[in-house]
Parts: structure tokens; sequence; C-alpha cells
């Protein structure tokens, strides 16, 4: 005979077992039956989940088609990441064994690398009260990366009451390739990656409110080649009105447009010859990435002005556009790992007049060789133009600046380096990274932050030091070992680059 006890015992796993159900574990969408699963902290994640049809065979090099389900079952399990060469994968594992630990830590795609990848991830913590949604979008150059890299995954942000979903899109020359063989009546080639991010922002109207999200409180986010992509979400028409809400994170170069469709299309016709679109679609993926390795374009791969998807330079455009609330920043050593220990300072100068460069060289004096040339640098293609983007954009603007150094001889090494910034963002601090107090204080912060903005628009909130906006000329946010308001502190430099608001 059963014992009270146990009969609330069984009671009570009996009402969880019902909670979780009626939380939506298993949700179908688009006719398809996502399993979700559930861990300790209560968030439920929702991983691989399709929001196109694959962009194979046919449909390689056109715009996402829609997909629609029929009963399939789509179990909680990453699916294979974009296709792309093994550069990112071997960058971290070597980053990972300068530190002396192992670089088998690394966790790598759950299933390789295919052009079948347009999949994105969902992460709750309820169902019921709508949410706040953060979108994200991952870097790599537009040729690299996926939406699930170990400091990706949002199982700990999602704790702060958002949704957060992170998105796939075709990289490289599967993502980016213009080319006049390729272009149709409706979509004009070069800009298929961004076409993907655009459908998935689609996926999310239409289908996040099943997950506990507000379709009506989008915030898209992202770092490096992600953060330029939203900046030209921002200025894409295709776009209007899936997010509300934008963090820009180390990015700025982007405003200078580097990747023109004209020689996009000049470089295409060299690589394939006298190729029909039938041929070139019936090429292999790995024969492509081996031609793409062999001879890539000089201006990399990225959005172009085509038309349809974008119909005039980032500057102009971003510009023009109604604007939504943006926060945008940068870390003040962007550019230190990834210098050429061959470059000279005087010889990256010498471009300018005998003046200016003397002024130049005037404000970068008392910094070492290497710590002059990544001033430089980062200023040039990441400060100054972050900080123009914050002045023009026609929304309320917050400028940071990230600064925190990680403990030890890696810190001492890569400064505030490119991506730092990230396991703060998602509270993910890799055990190979010298993590102390203050790099969990820190995250607190910035997670309450961009939180703070997804919900509002406004980063502020509790105790957090006041972030003034930039139109009332207040300066940036610092964001390191203290936080606060600072003066922008690359003014003169800026100038001096003529980089500056026009």
């Amino acid at each position: 005979m059963l014992s009270h006890t146990m009969i609330r015992v069984d009671l009570f796993f009996y009402s969880l077992l019902l909670a979780l159900h009626s939380y939506g574990a298993d949700i179908t969408v688009n006719g398809f039956v996502l399993k979700g699963t559930t861990d300790d902290a209560g968030i439920t994640s929702f991983r691989g989940v399709p929001f196109a049809a694959p962009p194979v065979g046919d449909l390689r090099w056109r715009a996402p088609q829609p997909l629609t389900g029929n009963g399939e079952v789509v179990e909680d399990e990453f699916a294979a990441a974009c296709a792309q060469g093994d550069r990112l994968e071997k960058w971290y594992r070597s980053l990972i064994a300068s530190l002396g630990e192992d670089p088998a830590q690394f966790d790598g795609p759950a299933k390789g690398y295919e052009e079948d990848c347009l999949y994105l991830n969902v992460w709750t913590n309820g169902f019921e009260e709508p949410k706040p949604v953060m979108v994200w979008i991952y870097g790599g150059a537009n040729v690299g990366g996926w939406s699930y890299e170990p400091n990706y995954r949002g199982h700990n942000l999602a704790q702060q009451e958002v949704v957060v979903v992170s998105l796939a899109y075709r990289l490289g020359i599967f993502g980016f390739l213009a080319d006049a063989r390729l272009d149709t009546d409706d979509v004009a080639s070069g800009n298929y990656g961004l076409l993907d991010l655009i459908a998935g922002l689609q996926w999310v109207r239409e289908h996040i409110h099943k997950f506990g999200g507000d379709p009506g409180n989008v915030t898209i986010f992202g770092e490096s080649a992600g953060a330029t992509n939203i900046a030209y979400l921002i200025a894409s028409p295709k776009a209007a009105g899936l997010f509300h809400k934008a963090i820009h994170q180390s990015a700025g170069y982007a405003w200078e447009d580097p990747v023109k469709r004209k020689a996009m299309l000049e470089y295409s016709r060299t690589l394939f010859d006298d190729m029909s679109a039938e041929e070139m679609r019936a090429l292999p993926a790995d024969q492509l990435l081996e031609m793409v390795a062999a001879d890539g374009p000089a201006s990399g791969f990225g959005p172009v002005v085509d038309g349809n998807a974008l119909t005039a330079p980032l500057s102009e455009a971003f510009s023009e556009q109604a604007g939504v609330p943006l926060m945008i920043g940068t870390n003040t050593n962007e550019w230190l790992m990834y210098l050429d220990p061959a470059e000279k300072l005087s010889d990256t100068l010498s471009t300018y007049e005998p003046a200016q460069r003397a002024l130049i060289q005037a404000e970068l004096e008392g910094l070492s060789e290497s710590l002059a040339l990544d001033r430089y640098h980062s200023s040039r293609r990441m400060h100054c133009p972050s900080d123009v983007m914050a002045r023009v954009n026609n929304a309320p603007s917050y400028l940071y600046r990230f600064t925190k150094v990680r403990p030890g001889e890696f810190g001492e090494e890569v400064g505030a380096y490119h991506g730092a910034e990230i396991p703060y963002v998602f509270g993910t601090h890799d055990e190979w990274l010298p993590t102390d107090d203050v790099d969990r204080g820190l995250t607190r912060v910035i997670q309450d932050y961009w939180v703070n903005f997804a919900r509002t628009g406004n980063p502020n909130g509790g105790a957090l030091p006041e972030w003034g906006v930039v139109s009332d000329g207040v300066g940036v946010m610092e964001l390191g070992a203290s936080s606060g308001m600072i003066a922008f502190p690359e003014v003169e430099l800026c100038r001096l680059l003529e980089v500056t608001q026009p």
C-alpha cells in the first residue's frame, strides 16, 4: 500500500510533467513538431528549427524559399553550420593552445558544415506572458561562424526574462555572390545571406509568440560581420518593421561600404568564366570553397547595393531611414590581435600629407609600436565610424566603449580585443578564459544594460550608472573594471583621420 508521502511525491512529479507540457515543451510551428528540452534553470531550448527551404541544388544562389512541414518531428539538436572553410575553428583552437589549455575543449559545429543550414535556435524561460525578443546575428567576416558557437548560446541570457533567438545565414560565395547569370526578375544576385536574415526575422514575427516572445518588441544584436549585417538590415526596405531596436557591436568599418557589386560581378566572371548558371549550381560545395580559397575577392564578401534588398550605399541609406533606437560601440583594442608583425607605423602613415601625418603621430605619441598601430587601425575602422553611425541615426543612440582586459598574460597580449565583450553579453565565459569576480560583476552590468535596452529602447534602469543619449553630447559609456560615462577618447584622432560626422 502506498504511503501518503509517496502519493504526494508522485503527485508532485505528475504536476511537474503537466506544467512542462502546459509550457509547450513540444510546439507545432509551420507544420513541424518542435521538441523542446528544459534545463535545470527552467530554460527551454528549441535547436535546429528550420525557417526556410534548404538552399541546395537549384535553390543555390536563390532567395530563401518558404518551407512548410507535414508533421515532421524536429529534435532539440543543433543543425549543421553553413558551408565554409575551417579557418574559424582552427583560430579558436590555436587561441586556446596559446593559453596552455587543451584545444579539444572547443566545441565545433555539431553536424559539420553544409549548404543545408537555414535553421535557427530559441531559448525561453516561459510561454505565457510575452517577453522581449533578442535575435543574435553572428560574425565571422561573412565567410565563417555559426549561430551556436559556445559563446552564442542563449540559455543564460534567457534567464533575464527575454526570449533569445540565433539565426543562421549563408556565408561567403554561397551567401554573397553577385553574378548577372544568377539575377532573376524579382531578385538581383549578391545578397542571399542578407535575405536569409530577413526570412529568419519574418519567421520570428510570425511564430515567436508561441515561445513566449513579443513579435512587437524585437531587438537584433550582433558583433563584427553580424553587426555589419545589422546596419544593412536597418538600411534595407525589405527589413522594415521586422525589428524595433538594434545593438551593433564592433563593426564600424561597414560605414565605408567596402564590398561593391561591380567588383563582385567582375570577380565572379573571372572565377566562373563562361559557365552557365546551371553549371555553376552543379559544382560541389567543396570545389567552390577551394576555388575561393585559391582566389578570393579583394573586397571580401558582404551585402551589395542591388536595387532590391539595398537601394543605396550604407552611409546614404542608413542616414535616410527613420531609424531605430541603437546601442553601438567598440572595444579598446579591436585590431591588436590581428596586426601584421612586419607592419611599421611610419609606413602605414606614409599616405597622409606631411602636416597631417605629424599631427596623427603626435596623437599616438607615447604608445609602443603595436599599441600605436592598434589605436590607429581601431580608430580608423571601428571607433570613429561607429561614433558617426551613432550620430546620424534618426533615433536615440547610445555609444559604449568596452575596456575590460582579462587578468594575466593573455590580457596583457590582446587587451580588450575584438569580440571580448561577447561572453559578458551571453554570460558564457569559456573555461579557458581567465575569469575573476570583476568579470562576473561586469557580466551582470552588461546583461542588465542589454536587456533593459531590449525591453524599452533605453539601457538605463535600477542602480546602473546613467547612460546618456549621444545626441545630448554626453560622451560614451565605459564598460570595464568600473563603468560610467567618459568623454569619447578618439575625438581628435577621428578629426585628424577625417572620419567624422558629415
